[in-house]
């Protein structure tokens, strides 16, 4: 319903979900259990999908389903379209009503291929980390920042924070449970 609503929602899904998935495919898959994996082929944030909150949701939404169990997590969709009706600025960006990672090159849109703020926000997770690395527990003290970790190959640690609040900016003080910064 709005920029802050979209931003906390990551956070609120509901972790039963991934639990329960977990208990049935342990319950009819048996030893072949840890061998079956949970794959998520559909997410967005749908609304304000071309613009900053979803450069924010998408790596937020990827992280917090991998931390929960997910393998892997598909974004609807790459390009998408859209018939250039019911155009909107959110900050002072045209909202498309696309929902694509990239510009499908509509007559009201960029050019095909421009990318949106959910590819940048996409993005940002293979700066975070790299095949190989693994993502840590991380937590924060308020709602409005969310935590991400990995721990490298080569042992260093690297956090993402995301700022849920759209209209104050955070301080935030790291502290760290079994890992010494350099």
């Amino acid at each position: 319903t709005s920029e802050a609503d979209l931003l906390t929602k990551p956070q609120t899904m509901d972790p039963s979900l991934m639990s329960a998935t977990h208990a049935l495919i342990t319950k009819y898959s048996g030893a072949n259990a840890p061998n079956v994996g949970i794959a998520v082929t559909e997410t967005n944030g749908s609304k304000y999908s071309d613009t900053a909150p979803q450069g924010l949701f998408a790596p937020d939404q990827y992280l917090t389903l991998m931390e929960e169990g997910a393998f892997t997590v598909d974004w609807w969709d790459l390009r998408n379209g859209t018939d250039c009706t019911g155009l909107t600025t959110v900050d002072g960006a045209t909202e498309y009503n696309d929902g694509g990672m990239v510009s499908s090159g509509a007559s009201c849109e960029p050019a095909v291929n421009t990318p949106f703020p959910s590819y940048y926000g996409t993005q940002m997770i293979s700066k975070l980390g790299s095949p190989g690395d693994a993502l840590v527990a991380a937590s924060s003290s308020t709602s409005l920042v969310s935590a991400h970790a990995v721990k490298r190959t080569n042992g260093d640690v690297d956090v993402m924070l995301i700022n849920k609040d759209p209209n104050n900016a955070a301080s935030v003080n790291l502290s760290f449970s079994g890992f010494t910064p350099g």
